[in-house]
């Protein structure tokens, strides 16, 4: 099944706006408190994704179906199987 980057960014796009963590840390970065500062310098918004030192952060859901999805997508491609050795 060939992967759909877009259709995937769409859901994680759309779950971010339902995320607690998300809402949260999207209002202290643009607070800019001082005392959450250094806790938060791995962290930033941009492009309506929320990144943590660059990668992209994946909320948990109920369901855990996106989470389960990308690890899928991941450990599914012919060169992460097990050769048989």
């Amino acid at each position: 099944m060939p992967i759909n980057d877009k259709i995937i960014l769409k859901e994680v796009k759309a779950a971010l706006l339902l995320d607690k963590v998300t809402k949260d840390y999207k209002m202290l970065l643009k607070s800019g408190l001082r005392e959450f500062e250094k806790s938060l310098q791995d962290w930033n918004y941009e492009n309506r994704l929320l990144l943590y030192r660059g990668k992209v952060y994946i909320p948990y859901s109920v369901e855990d179906t996106l989470q389960q999805q990308i690890i899928k997508i991941h450990y599914n491609l012919p060169s992460t199987r097990h050769l048989g050795w």
